[in-house]
């Protein structure tokens, strides 16, 4: 047996050499080589392009102990964590994970897993959302048979919550049916009514999702969110121009991991410990506003045509708001759209917020605008246009500490097209937002 300590060179018996941060089993790398079992073999080279496959003798390979992180996060951990990210308690995330096995749908198990934060959650928001829906009398199995016939439940699971949230908002007596008038071919995902006296509004549900560009700059900055993240603390990093391409020097790489976990005991006690590292790229905006209006043009081609109706839209973070209300403006609507919905929620450590906005018709970039809420008005419009300003693509890695050792919790790095919530760590300076131009933020509850 040959024994080898961190950060030494030994030589490979074998051919092959990993790019660099490719971590593999040590018996799928060198059989011959047998390390101790807590490590892993990560290969080594600054310009693997010009290694000679040929030449197995050359190659050299370095070993380096990786973090127990590289195991799945504890279940009790990822809950413990998610209520400290989100103030969702742990008797709820319990009781959603339970509603979830009962649809025994493998593909939705396997997303909404409590390994990560967006598992956790995910699953809370969607047994709940089911749950206001049912209470206002639609079938579940209906609502379960959307999830089932889609491998990507993302879309689906949008749709239900944005509407769990109008069925959360709306009057007691208000009315909510699903796919009402399917048998007549063109129609609306829900149809609502405020009262059983009100003239019934068609309601289109669509999630925007991440654009091929935008996809495009995740996988190419997404990398280097392992090689930002302090040991402890949050290290964002601002990309303006997300057409450029670009690399960070080690030693600027390493300045602010040192500086964020200076500024680490400025986080909240409940969440000092954690580690992450956040991308936001500034630049996607235009592209989501331009995939918005393609949005609009999908959900009124299903829409019945002459009849009242609205566009819901599932809310992550993309634009900021002034850029939504600049599309709609910019977008011609037929009379009887009577105006659009964007609903979501926002996750700042210890604390989910829900918001309904309501675009009213005929649009403009201008007007007033009203506000109501459930809880304290004023933090909720501030916690609002905090994260308003932090509007853009969000890519995002988290590690969290659990008895000793530190797992990874949350890596959002834009393989997923939609996102469950609006998630902000840590609010932006406003020295590093790009100039939007002015207009009023809309109703929202």
């Amino acid at each position: 047996m040959v024994r080898v300590q961190p950060g030494e060179f030994k030589k490979s018996p074998q051919n092959g050499l990993l790019p660099c941060g490719d971590a593999v089993p040590a018996a799928e790398l060198l059989p011959g080589l047998l390390p101790n079992p807590t490590l892993n073999l990560v290969g080594l080279s600054r310009e693997p392009a010009k290694l000679d496959p040929r030449m197995g003798r050359h190659a050299y390979l370095r070993v380096v102990e990786l973090p127990r992180a590289q195991r799945p996060i504890p279940t009790e951990a990822a809950l413990d964590w998610t209520y400290r990210l989100t103030g969702i308690s742990i008797e709820r995330q319990e009781a959603a994970q339970e509603r979830i096995a009962e649809w025994k749908l493998d593909h939705l198990i396997a997303e909404l897993a409590p390994v990560t934060c967006d598992g956790c959650l995910g699953a809370v928001l969607l047994a709940e959302a089911i749950d206001l829906l049912t209470a206002r009398g639609i079938d579940e199995q209906r609502l379960i048979a959307k999830l089932r016939r889609d491998p990507d439940m993302w879309p689906a699971w949008a749709e239900i919550r944005a509407a769990g949230l109008l069925a959360r908002f709306s009057p007691d007596d208000a009315q909510l049916l699903l796919e009402a008038d399917r048998a007549a071919g063109r129609h609306a995902d829900f149809t609502f009514a405020a009262s059983g006296d009100e003239p019934r509004h068609s309601i289109e549900f669509k999630a925007i999702g991440l654009s091929d560009a935008e996809v495009a700059f995740a996988n190419r900055v997404a990398p280097m969110l392992p090689r930002l993240t302090p040991r402890r603390g949050i290290n964002t990093l601002h990309v303006e121009d997300t057409d450029v391409e670009f690399m960070l020097p080690r030693e600027v790489r390493r300045h602010h991991r040192r500086e964020a976990e200076r500024l680490a005991d400025n986080m909240l006690p409940a969440v000092r410990g954690m580690a992450a590292a956040v991308i936001v790229g500034h630049g996607t905006e235009d592209t989501y506003t331009r995939r918005l209006t393609a949005r609009f043009r999908e959900a009124l081609d299903q829409l019945p045509a002459g009849s009242t109706c609205w566009v819901a839209f599932h809310w992550s973070n993309g634009a900021p708001i002034e850029m939504v209300q600049r599309a709609l403006a910019a977008t011609e609507f037929p009379d009887h759209v009577a105006g659009v919905l964007l609903v979501g929620s926002v996750a700042i450590p210890g604390r989910l917020d829900n918001y309904l906005m309501w675009f009213l018709a005929p649009f403009s970039s201008d007007g007033e605008s009203e506000w109501h809420s459930d809880a304290d008005l004023a933090e909720a419009q501030e916690l609002f246009e905090i994260v308003n300003r932090c509007g853009g693509l969000r890519l995002s890695y988290l590690r969290v500490p659990w008895r000793g050792a530190m797992y990874d919790f949350l890596h959002r790095d834009g393989q997923r097209r939609i996102l469950p919530y609006n998630l902000v760590l840590a609010p932006d300076p406003p020295e590093l937002i790009p100039p939007r131009g002015g207009a009023s933020l809309p109703s929202a509850r």
